[in-house]
């Protein structure tokens, strides 16, 4: 399948985990353009988002022929053309209409990507193509197709570790810190330098504290749950249905909490009936069917004809 897939330059996790899952599945075929530098190895330099932890700097540097991409736009070459994210990427949309490619040739081959929090949403895509979104709400029209985050099948981690500790140490949920083994032991601030070490910590905690931060879905809740360790989601009872993280259900793969005595009450009953190894399962189970590539053919399977 030919895919151009039209990115800009900053970090975006729904962008780049979408990117990332179809070039694994189509090789070559997928065409990045502009270059999206911050996803290959030996990529940008400096700071990156989460310090780069899971995603970025993965892909291989393949040949790649992204030449002369408006002449091969005309003819209709690719059978997709995704947005990476539409909301940022307004003004080049605007180009494209005033230059008819969204008629003849690529009729009905758009995809609109968007990754940004709250509810809005860039309606002048409607008549060329499905618009796919993580984050629901009022404003959020019902036309628009869900979408989730991910996480490279290669970060999901093949056996569980010994389990040393009950929480990983980093955690930003003020409620959780009512908990003594909480405020004892865990931090709100970066703790991590290194992937490795984060995920170290994460894979030997029977809980990883989440939340919900700019929007419902975090990278957080993924990166927990691919270290073979149990989500304690505070608050997720509160989360619109449509809106991502999709698929996690109270005391079957994830524990909700909406205060510090629930949570306690919860992980006692857990332990008490020896649950905990049936959470930790259905939890990994979860997070293999949100790797980059399961969202990627997701993607491609919903915009068929």
């Amino acid at each position: 399948m030919r895919i151009l897939y039209l990115t800009e330059p900053r970090e975006d996790y729904l962008q780049d985990q979408i990117l990332y899952g179809l070039r694994q599945l189509f090789g070559a075929e997928v065409v990045d353009y502009p270059r999206k530098d911050v996803m290959y190895a030996g990529g940008r330099d400096g700071e990156l988002y989460g310090r780069g932890f899971t995603l970025w700097r993965l892909l291989e540097d393949i040949d790649i022929d992204r030449s002369h991409i408006s002449e091969r736009l005309a003819r209709g070459e690719f059978e997709r053309v995704i947005f990476g994210n539409v909301r940022r990427q307004r003004p080049l949309f605007w180009k494209m209409l005033r230059s008819g490619r969204f008629w003849g040739r690529n009729k009905g081959r758009f995809v609109f990507l968007d990754g940004q929090d709250g509810d809005r949403m860039f309606a002048a895509t409607a008549p060329f193509g499905p618009y796919f979104k993580r984050e629901f709400g009022r404003r959020t029209l019902s036309r628009v197709k869900p979408i989730s985050f991910s996480i490279p099948a290669v970060k999901v981690r093949n056996e569980a570790l010994p389990k040393t500790q009950l929480f990983g140490r980093h955690v930003q949920c003020e409620e959780a810190y009512k908990l003594p083994e909480v405020k004892a032991h865990c931090g709100s601030g970066y703790l991590f330098d290194q992937e490795h070490d984060y995920y170290q910590d994460l894979a030997q905690s029977r809980y990883g504290i989440t939340m919900k931060k700019g929007g419902w879905e975090c990278m957080r809740h993924y990166e927990i749950a691919a270290n073979h360790t149990v989500q304690a989601f505070y608050r997720l009872g509160d989360k619109p249905e449509r809106c991502a993280p999709h698929g996690l259900k109270d005391m079957v793969n994830v524990v909700s909490f909406d205060s510090a005595e629930e949570l306690a009450k919860k992980i006692e009953l857990i332990e008490n009936e020896g649950r905990y190894e049936a959470l930790q399962q259905n939890t990994v189970d979860w997070v293999r069917q949100h790797t980059c590539e399961a969202a990627a053919a997701r993607l491609i399977e919903q915009t068929s004809a």
